[in-house]
């Protein structure tokens, strides 16, 4: 995939690592998670990032670059049945800041999103359920869930020129989920 866009663009100079898997939609109890679970969670969402990052790297270490990991607001907070995902979503915060504080002086910005549910496949199991929903909605201050459209303003910000003196940081993209 890195060398089709060098091959195509003559170099990279974005890197946005989205993609996620939640394997236990319907929550239960850590014991009950198995291994294979929990190994294909993390392979997806923690270890897809770094190796997309790590193919980056020869390209960006020239003249600087951005990357942006889409994060998750369950990975500030701990949750029961939530065993795989929240810390998936912690180690991609924690890759975040570790890289921005490593490549930071060789230009190279390094930021996350944390967004609140956004309604996608991912989240339909739990966001068609009206109790769920509900649940939901109750903790985001502004009473709505994300749309994909919410984030494209803060890719775009961190994708500019515009934060080129931002670098390591988290941003929630939550509606107040985490102020509340």
């Amino acid at each position: 995939m890195v060398k089709v866009a060098a091959d195509r663009f003559g170099t990279i100079d974005i890197l946005v690592n989205n993609a996620a898997i939640y394997r236990n939609l319907i929550p239960k109890p850590f014991i009950e998670v198995t291994t294979e679970e929990w190994s294909r969670v993390m392979e997806v969402n923690t270890t897809g990032p770094f190796h997309c990052t790590k193919a980056v790297f020869p390209y960006m270490k020239k003249k600087g670059g951005k990357i942006i990991n889409i994060s998750s607001i369950r990975s500030f907070q701990g949750r029961a049945g939530d065993l795989a995902y929240a810390p998936s979503k912690g180690a991609v915060n924690q890759l975040t800041r570790s890289l921005a504080i490593e490549w930071g002086a060789k230009g190279i910005n390094v930021n996350a999103i944390a967004p609140v549910f956004i309604y996608t496949t991912l989240n339909k199991a739990i966001l068609d359920d009206p109790v769920k929903r509900e649940s939901v909605l109750s903790r985001i201050p502004m009473k709505r869930l994300g749309e994909r459209e919410d984030l494209f303003g803060p890719v775009l910000f961190l994708a500019s020129e515009a934060s080129n003196l931002v670098n390591g940081e988290i941003l929630c993209v939550d509606g107040g989920w985490m102020a509340a």
